[in-house]
Formats: C-alpha cells, sequence, structure tokens
C-alpha cells in the first residue's frame, strides 16, 4: 500500500516542528492498516508485537540465519573463551567510566571471547570491537540470547551486530535544516551514507546538499563497507538501485527509527500521548527483520512496513 496522507500547505509547513519529521514520512491509516494486517492486528502491548513480527512469513530474516564459521585464526595462546559478561561486566558499560574497575577485569574484557559464528567482540575502554572492527552494541540483549540454549548456532552474529550498529547510525544535518525543513526527528539513511561513502566523486556534492560539511564526519561515514553486508536482503534490494545522485536528497531523509541507549536496542513508535521508545525482544529473528526494514531503501515496502510500525 503506497498511498500517503495529503496535507495542506500549512500542515506541510507545521507538522516537522509537532511530530521530528515531514510530512511525507507520515503513512497513511490505510498503509498502517495494511500491516496492521499482515502482522494479525496485534495490540500496543510490546511483547505481542513481538511476536506477531517473530511469527511473520518473510523471508527478510534469512540473511541472519545462515551462519559461515568465522574462526579460522590459530592463536598460539590458543583460542578465547564464548563470550559472556556477568552483572559486574554490565555495570561497568552502563556507567561508561572504567575509573573503579579492576585491572584483572578490564583485561578479561578487552581479551573478549568467541560468538556462536566464531567471531570475535570485546570490549575497551567504553567501545566493542567485532573482528576488529568499532561498532555499538545492545549488549543488554545480546546477553540474553546467549543465554539460550536454542536458536543461536546458526544466526550469522556478525552481520547481524553490524547491521544493527549501522542501523543506529544517525547522520544529521545543520539544526536549521533539521529542524526547518526534515525535522528534528529525523536522519540519513545510513546505508545511503555508506554506499555513498564508496563513489568519492560523489560525496562532497552530495554532503553539500545536506547541509553537511564537505567531506562529513571521517570516522562515522568509513565505519562501514557494503561487502560486510554481503547477501543481506536489504543490501541487495540497494545494489538493484542506480548509484546515488544529489537529486536523491530528500528521498534519503528517514524517520529516526531504532536507537541504541545504555546497552538496548529500541524502537521509536507513537502513542497517544506522543512517541516514546520500546525496547525489542532479545530474539534473533526480531532483530534482523526490524533491521531489514529500517536498513531497506526509503521507498520500498519493507521501509514503508517500519514506518506503518512506528505510526500504528
Amino acid at each position: 500500500v503506497n498511498s500517503r496522507r495529503i496535507w495542506c500547505e500549512i500542515c506541510d509547513i507545521v507538522v516537522p516542528h509537532i511530530t521530528g519529521q515531514d510530512s511525507n514520512m507520515i503513512e497513511s491509516p490505510a498503509a498502517v492498516e495494511h500491516t496492521r494486517h499482515e502482522l494479525g492486528h496485534p495490540d500496543t502491548r510490546p511483547n505481542r508485537i513481538w511476536s506477531a513480527i517473530r511469527k511473520l512469513d518473510s523471508s527478510e530474516a534469512e540473511w541472519a540465519m545462515d551462519a559461515r564459521p568465522g574462526n579460522s585464526i590459530t592463536r598460539i595462546g590458543g583460542d578465547p573463551p564464548e563470550w559472556e559478561i556477568d552483572d559486574e561486566d554490565q555495570a561497568i558499560m552502563d556507567s561508561g567510566s572504567i575509573r573503579h574497575a579492576s585491572t584483572a577485569r578490564l583485561r578479561r574484557l578487552q581479551r573478549g571471547g568467541i560468538l556462536p559464528d566464531g567471531s570475535h567482540l570485546s570490549w575497551t575502554d567504553g567501545r566493542f570491537h567485532l573482528d576488529g572492527i568499532p561498532l555499538d552494541v545492545p549488549y543488554h540483549g545480546l546477553r540474553k540470547m546467549m543465554r539460550r540454549t536454542r536458536g543461536i548456532q546458526n544466526v550469522d552474529w556478525k552481520k547481524l551486530l553490524l547491521s544493527v550498529s549501522l542501523a543506529c547510525t544517525k547522520h544529521q544535518t545543520r539544526r536549521e535544516l533539521r529542524a526547518g525543513q526534515h525535522g528534528r526527528q529525523t536522519t540519513i539513511h545510513p546505508a545511503a551514507m555508506m554506499r555513498l561513502d564508496g563513489d568519492p566523486r560523489r560525496v562532497p556534492h552530495f554532503m553539500r546538499a545536506m547541509g553537511l560539511p564537505r567531506w562529513g564526519p571521517p570516522i562515522e561515514r568509513s565505519r562501514y563497507r557494503p561487502d560486510w553486508f554481503k547477501g543481506a536482503s536489504w543490501m541487495d534490494a540497494w545494489d538493484s538501485l542506480r548509484p546515488l545522485d544529489v537529486n536523491d536528497m530528500d528521498d534519503m531523509m528517514i524517520p529516526m527509527a531504532l536507537y541504541i541507549k545504555d546497552g538496548h536496542l529500541q524502537l521509536r513508535v507513537r502513542r497517544n500521548r506522543g512517541w516514546r521508545r520500546l525496547e525489542l525482544e532479545s530474539h534473533p529473528v526480531v532483530w534482523s527483520l526490524l533491521v531489514s526494514w529500517s536498513l531497506a531503501p526509503p521507498r520500498s515496502d519493507s521501509h514503508q512496513r517500519l514506518r506503518c510500525l512506528q505510526q500504528s
């Protein structure tokens, strides 16, 4: 369902200030109802929503359920243990400070551990690294999933966690551009920024048009590489499109959806009294589907499904 609300000129001006996003990003009642029908009309309780998503007949989560062992490195000192953290580790990560942590604990966190797919996850001074790649990890949810005895062995944890981190990356334009044109609760699509980084000829023109420094924040823009996500449904959708152009600027502005806050993976949703954030169920299917929808091209059915879920 591709129908959108039709707004008057005054509403087009006022809506971004009230909702934090452009009126073009607000779905029609028909589109929202279509998504609710797909999900079996769950009520607004989070556990009902996540259950409906888990049961959804969709192939969009399959890319995360096809693990290929990646621990082929021979280490002189032997392999690190399986990855796990305890309550004290979690408290250190929550605090954002290593001031009161023991040297032994910090060394263990720095050494890290092996995830079920063979990838190596470690934590040093407030930053996670996955096979040497810095990323943001919803460690509360990951810890819960690692405690499961079923359903985690065949997950491609490296691709899933990198996708989660990418989906939660925010690229915002100048304050006046955000507030006046698109709304404060919007971001440049993170997958678009990643793909743009692979074409240096287009970067300065695109960044200038978006109201960003000509070469942007290099660490954020160059942290992710498209080849890391090969085979993901959302990446395949992008690969089927033509290269990005400055004329695509407005289409690349999307509502903020997924966040990592204090180690929790959250979805921004609208409720009667405004917007709030719901913590996602700690389940690889729920994570992979929400991430697939979030990272899909803005005009795709998958991305529309996410917007409808946010607004239902």
